[in-house]
C-alpha cells in the first residue's frame, strides 16, 4: 500500500510537470499562430488608408485651385476609369464617390406646393444615385470605379465635390474598398 501511494505521487508529479510543460508551450508558440490573422488585417487596414488618402489627394481627381486633398473635380471624375484606378493602387480595389445636393424643406406648404416640392425631392434623389457617364454628366451624383466585393475592407471619408458645370460645391463622400484576399 506504501508503495502505490509512492507511485502514484509520482504519477501525478510526472502529469502535473507534463501539464505544465504543455502550457508553456502553448503560451510560448501559440500566441504566433493567433497574431497570423491580425497581421493581415492590419495590413489590409493600412492598404485601405494608403488608397484613400492618395485618391483624394491625387492630381487625376483633386481641383488644382485649391488646397490638395479638399476638392474633388467631377469633371475629372467622370473621365477616370477602373483601368486607370487598377494602375494606380493595384488590382482587387473599388472606388465609389457619392455627391449629395441640397433638398428643399416641404414642410409646412400648401398642398399643391407639397406636391411640387415633393416632385423637386425625388428628382434631387434620382440624381444624386445616377451613376456618372460622359453622357450624362452633369445630370447624377455618384462615381463608381471597378467592381465592389464582399471579400473588401472599406472606408469612408467626407469630401467636397467640386461641380464644374454650374461652378458649385458639393458634399459628399469617398468609398474606399480593398481586396481582403
Amino acid at each position: 500500500m506504501i508503495g502505490q501511494t509512492a507511485v502514484m505521487e509520482y504519477m501525478i508529479l510526472v502529469l502535473m510537470t507534463m501539464f505544465i510543460i504543455f502550457f508553456a508551450l502553448i503560451m510560448i508558440f501559440g500566441f504566433q499562430f493567433l497574431t497570423i490573422g491580425s497581421e493581415t488585417s492590419i495590413e489590409v487596414e493600412e492598404r485601405s488608408l494608403f488608397v484613400l488618402q492618395s485618391f483624394i489627394s491625387s492630381n487625376i481627381v483633386g481641383n488644382p485651385h485649391f488646397l490638395k486633398g479638399s476638392v474633388l473635380d467631377d469633371s475629372k471624375l467622370t473621365v477616370v476609369d477602373c483601368g486607370k484606378i487598377e494602375e494606380m493602387f493595384g488590382a482587387d480595389v473599388f472606388v465609389e464617390v457619392r455627391a449629395f445636393y441640397d433638398k428643399p424643406n416641404c414642410e409646412g406648404l400648401s398642398s399643391w406646393e407639397y406636391e411640387e416640392c415633393l416632385e423637386a425631392v425625388r428628382q434631387i434623389t434620382e440624381s444624386e444615385n445616377k451613376p456618372c457617364t460622359p453622357e450624362n454628366y452633369p445630370d447624377c451624383g455618384c462615381w463608381v470605379f471597378c467592381e465592389k466585393s464582399e471579400k473588401m475592407v472599406y472606408r469612408a471619408v467626407p469630401v467636397n465635390v467640386y461641380r464644374t458645370m454650374n461652378n458649385t460645391f458639393s458634399l459628399g463622400t469617398v468609398t474606399v474598398g480593398v481586396g481582403a484576399s
